[in-house]
């Protein structure tokens, strides 16, 4: 096409030294239907080497057969149909990503899920009368039923949940029962100095299925801290930290952030049955014998003695 263009613009120059001015339109007209068709040809041969580029760039691992066949399709005659084939691949490529991602998702969920043996409660002895009786109750809850009650809480960490409501259901902190994912955390840290007076109640995870149960990513008193409902919102909580065995490093900035992670709480409105007990952690089998007295004769749970999840 181009020697053919060459070709014309030197007749139409020999023309025109000529005077042959019918020669000069005849040629000039031929010019520019050519020089429209080499556009063209030139757009197709752009278009042609997009597409090949973007083939390259999807990731079509699992569609190398559906490739081969539009590389082969690949002309200036098919454009348009391979254009509709690769726009074809593309949706499955991301159809295919999304299904591998929600796969991952729920490969992550159940390994999430299978890693959580409890929820826990940390508890003085001298409180498992009443719970046995009662319930694990809300702050609020035992304060209006007037049940003598022992609170190894931090003070200045109970008027920030005095102020605070959850964002999801809009209810005071301390209309729930709290129960945390790990019981060897800061809160146990501070009450080492008298944890052989502390039992962990270890409580059923399917706790966590209930409708209205909320889940946080750290401590509910803590302002960054993020409310989660539903299971399949577990794999936003930050597990590495939570897991963990210490939460301090050489850095100290990182060290209130983790602090805060490792208190993650489950939050129930109001009370938790003693039925939803499943084991009692204790400390040394004196702490044992305590807990044993404490128990009626007609409730059974299980009594271990752990003290991995003590200081």
């Amino acid at each position: 096409m181009k020697k053919r263009i060459w070709n014309c613009e030197w007749d139409i120059e020999n023309a025109i030294k000529r005077g042959d001015q019918w020669k000069v339109g005849e040629r000039k007209a031929h010019l520019e239907k050519w020089k429209r068709e080499l556009e063209k040809l030139e757009e197709k041969i752009k278009r042609l080497k997009e597409l090949e580029n973007e083939l390259e760039l999807l990731d079509t691992n699992g569609f190398e057969q559906e490739v081969n066949s539009i590389r082969e399709k690949l002309s200036m005659d098919n454009i348009s149909e391979v254009e509709e084939e690769i726009e074809e691949l593309r949706v499955k490529i991301e159809e295919e990503e999304k299904r591998k991602e929600e796969e991952r998702k729920r490969e992550r969920e159940k390994n999430i899920w299978e890693n959580i043996d409890y929820l826990y409660c940390i508890e003085p002895i001298d409180n498992m009368s009443s719970i046995l009786e009662h319930g694990l109750l809300s702050h609020n809850r035992i304060h209006e039923l007037g049940i003598s009650h022992k609170d190894i809480s931090d003070e200045k960490v109970q008027n920030l949940r005095a102020k605070k409501n959850d964002p999801i259901h809009n209810r005071p902190l301390h209309d729930y029962a709290c129960l945390y994912f790990k019981p060897r955390n800061p809160m146990l840290c501070a009450l080492k100095h008298i944890q052989q007076d502390i039992v962990i109640l270890g409580f059923d995870k399917q706790l966590l299925c209930e409708p209205e149960t909320i889940f946080t990513d750290g401590n509910a008193a803590a302002y960054n801290t993020q409310f989660y409902i539903g299971i399949e919102n577990l794999d936003k909580l930050d597990w590495e930290i939570i897991n963990a065995i210490y939460w301090t490093d050489e850095e100290y900035i990182s060290n209130p952030r983790k602090k805060r992670i490792k208190c993650a709480e489950i939050l129930l409105y109001q009370k938790i049955p003693i039925e939803r007990i499943q084991k009692i952690f204790c400390y040394s089998k004196e702490q044992c014998s305590k807990v044993y007295e404490t128990i009626p004769d007609n409730i059974s749970i299980q009594i271990e003695i752990n003290n991995n999840l003590y200081f």
